[in-house]
């Protein structure tokens, strides 16, 4: 599966498939179901994860948060990420 994902990439790994399912399937277990609902990850590279929102008061919400997402990331599925950034619906980009 892992070179499944490099090939996909380019032939760069950019998250092992493992830590990809584990964020993406585990998500509400991770933030809890109300954040779920309005937070969603879209990309995990390396060790940085990007969710996107559909309100800019999520985005508020994801950054004031991060600390307790990324602990949770860990404790959870045990994916270390160094960075959220966070991607309003509509193309806005906030960190």
């Amino acid at each position: 599966m892992d070179s499944l994902v490099r090939s996909l990439h380019g032939g760069t790994q950019r998250a092992g498939a493992a830590a990809m399912g584990g964020v993406f399937g585990r998500w509400t277990e991770v933030v809890g179901e109300a954040m779920a609902a309005h937070v969603h990850p879209v990309k995990l590279e390396r060790d940085r994860l990007i969710v996107e929102v559909g309100e800019p008061a999520w985005a508020t919400q994801v950054r004031l948060l991060s600390d307790r997402i990324r602990e949770r990331l860990v404790e959870v599925v045990g994916v270390s990420v160094a960075t959220i950034d966070v991607r309003v619906a509509g193309g806005e980009r906030r960190r």
